[in-house]
């Protein structure tokens, strides 16, 4: 089989990308396509010549998108096979999300465990302001980047861990360019930073926007989260934009906030271990 498998850069390939995105049944959250696949080495597969897809392999060495050309889906078996004797793979992070990519790893894989719940809204729950003292939720502005810092900081050492590993220079650096790019919310209650939430509106995949929060260390078990993520929905409601979200599977907390805010999780994305 004539058949090449080489380093690009991200940018070469984004008219695949795009394709990609179009092939899979339910969006991607900001977090999977802009760090996880966005921070992986992209390497460009090539038969007999043509470009004929990609794959991404993070910095685990694990793969984390797959994806063929329509006219190349019939080698697929061959061409992942070719991609984990190369690299040495063993494990793919692959979302249910993703047709064609599921399915190569399903073939291949030996064990499946899920990684992750991605959430899409299920309804408009509305929010009750009553059972707190004074609310304010507001975009956070250069005065509160202290503050959010600590905030995030106090979510664990494994966000500033996992803010470097893709890609960004520090958890401060991380923040700055979603205060820049995105938003940041800070709720308040009686004027003391009770949590935070982001929303991250997808420039790939309209009208998608990703959010989430973190609630301060010693607000937790008082609704807070849902009550933030509801705020952030209607953030995205005025502006006519879908919200959608994610949490790992074994955080029950976020869990139980994400769908007290009316969210509904029907896709996975699995980490699978493939031969």
């Amino acid at each position: 089989m004539d058949l090449s498998i080489n380093p690009t850069k991200a940018e070469s390939l984004a008219d695949l990308k795009r394709e990609h995105l179009s092939s899979i049944v339910a969006p991607l959250d900001a977090y999977w396509e802009e760090a996880v696949i966005g921070f992986s080495e992209h390497l460009e597969i090539r038969f007999h010549g043509e470009r004929a897809g990609f794959v991404c392999i993070n910095g685990e060495n694990q793969i984390v998108c797959f994806y063929l050309c329509r006219r190349f889906r019939r080698f697929g078996a061959d061409v992942l096979r070719a991609v984990i004797a190369e690299k040495g793979i063993v494990q793919a992070l692959v979302g249910t999300n993703d047709p064609f990519f599921l399915s190569q790893c399903l073939d291949r894989s030996k064990n499946t465990e899920v990684h992750t719940l991605l959430f899409g809204d299920n309804e408009d729950v509305g929010s009750d302001d009553t059972v707190f003292g004074e609310i304010t939720f507001e975009p956070a502005t250069a005065e509160d980047f202290e503050e959010v810092f600590e905030n995030y900081c106090g979510a664990g050492d494994a966000m500033d861990a996992e803010s470097v590993e893709t890609g960004f220079e520090d958890l401060k650096g991380y923040i700055r360019t979603v205060m820049n790019n995105h938003r940041i919310f800070v709720l308040r209650e009686n004027g003391r930073l009770i949590a935070t939430s982001e929303c991250r509106i997808s420039k790939t995949q309209e009208p998608f926007a990703d959010v989430g929060m973190i609630v301060a260390g010693d607000q937790r078990r008082r609704g807070v989260g849902g009550h933030v993520l509801k705020l952030t929905k209607a953030f995205c409601y005025e502006r006519d934009l879908e919200p959608i979200c994610s949490c790992e599977a074994g955080n029950i907390g976020s869990m139980k906030a994400i769908m007290n805010a009316g969210f509904v999780s029907s896709h996975r994305i699995l980490l699978a271990d493939i031969t």
